[in-house]
């Protein structure tokens, strides 16, 4: 059975259907960006089809990701070349996991670390799994999961070689738990620990990690307001609420991975809440290590909520500051969109999806600033494809009263 699992606490789903070589404009007048639809799932015999979780992207340029299909409709994990050439990596059989549902991350040896949503070694249930994938296409079990669906989120690396990641078997408000590199697993905190859960419940996206070691993360209820919070846990795993939200103008149940700079400041978005007179379809915030929230952007300025509406999925930061990233509604087509928030907190869309869009995996970026996001379902054979955006910087911005653009210095709105 091919089915996107996800926790039922946030996404609304939506499709994308197939848009090639369309030019797209944006809201501030910077250069367009043209769209192109990089892969169309099924590309090969028993590929990847219907991809979740989000893309990971390496130094050279290949997209990794996880989908169902492969050679036993039970899950693989692929591949895309810079040319857009597809190949699976691994196809899941049931004992060794099955239906990946979150994204990959990659050690400098190249190996790929994951989890499966369901499958594994274990007697009492087929709970899911974390796995290793060598670079030979080698993979390694490294804990099957037991009593219960883990639902396990994507992984966090530390300098020893030890994986993080959030589950719900052993605690139905969620866990961090941790994989040594031997395949030895420990639970290291207990979310809703706290009466009335003020250190958080229900962990989101996955785990970030500093040079000292200490993890951060978000969750989605819980905190003061039980709208979510954004949490540290040191090395000796020990936890702290850095933020609460309130669910108000500061936004409220954070989705996603929060992404991280040098300075240490963090960044994510929430699902919900913001400063939008007559409505609170979420925000993009930033937080220091010290707990200092401010809120960059509220989405749903503009008129139909055209700058986008319930951002969803990790944001990607590049080397000038800005963000990218995705949301599952807004837009001209109310199917989400693909957006930018500049360093002084500027928003502009990127792109506009279609109906049958996904815009809830976020985005990444390559080394000439292409922007890919995966899809879950549409393009040609309506079983997902691989969104590419290259800013157009031979064509003048779009024309735009509030960017106060003379008219013959621009080219009209398409």
């Amino acid at each position: 059975m091919q089915t996107k699992l996800l926790l039922s606490i946030f996404l609304l789903p939506v499709f994308l259907g197939n848009q090639t070589g369309n030019q797209t404009g944006n809201q501030t007048g910077d250069p367009a960006y043209t769209e192109s639809t990089f892969v169309n799932f099924p590309s090969i015999t028993n590929g990847p089809v219907l991809p979740t979780g989000g893309l990971l992207i390496d130094a050279a340029g290949h997209l990794y990701g996880s989908a169902q299909g492969g050679v036993n409709n039970l899950g693989a994990i692929f591949k895309v070349t810079p040319s857009g050439s597809v190949s699976v990596l691994h196809s899941f059989n049931g004992s060794d996991g099955s239906y990946p549902t979150v994204s990959l991350i990659r050690d400098a040896a190249g190996n790929l670390y994951g989890t499966t949503s369901q499958g594994g070694a274990s007697a009492d249930c087929s709970c899911g799994t974390v796995f290793k994938l060598a670079p030979d296409g080698d993979l390694t079990v490294l804990h099957s999961f037991t009593g219960g669906y883990a639902y396990p989120s994507a992984l966090t690396l530390d300098s020893a070689g030890n994986l993080y990641g959030f589950e719900y078997a052993t605690n139905a408000n969620g866990s961090i738990f941790k994989v040594t590199p031997e395949g030895t697993f420990s639970v290291v905190y207990n979310f809703c620990s706290l009466s009335n859960c003020a250190d958080g419940s229900t962990p989101v996206g996955s785990l970030i990690i500093n040079r000292a070691g200490n993890l951060y993360g978000a969750t989605n209820r819980g905190g003061e307001f039980n709208q979510g919070a954004v949490f540290e846990l040191t090395r000796e795993y020990a936890e702290t609420v850095l933020y609460s939200f309130t669910g108000g103008a500061d936004g409220g149940n954070p989705v996603g991975k929060l992404t991280q700079d040098a300075a240490g400041n963090m960044y994510g978005v929430t699902y919900a809440g913001g400063s939008t007179p007559s409505s609170s379809y979420g925000t993009l915030f930033k937080i220091t290590s010290a707990g200092a929230e401010s809120v960059l952007y509220s989405f749903c300025q503009l008129t139909n909520c055209n700058d986008g509406a319930r951002p969803a999925g990790a944001l990607t930061l590049d080397a000038s500051g800005n963000l990218y990233g995705t949301t599952i509604l807004g837009g001209t087509n109310n199917a989400g969109v693909v957006f930018k928030v500049t360093s002084e907190a500027t928003e502009s869309v990127l792109e506009d999806l279609t109906t049958s869009a996904d815009g809830g995996n976020g985005a990444v970026l390559d080394k000439s600033g292409n922007v890919y996001a995966e899809i879950y379902s549409g393009g040609k054979n309506g079983q997902g494809s691989v969104l590419k955006l290259t800013e157009d910087t031979d064509s003048p911005p779009q024309c735009d009263i509030r960017a106060r653009i003379e008219p013959e210095n621009c080219r009209p709105r398409e």
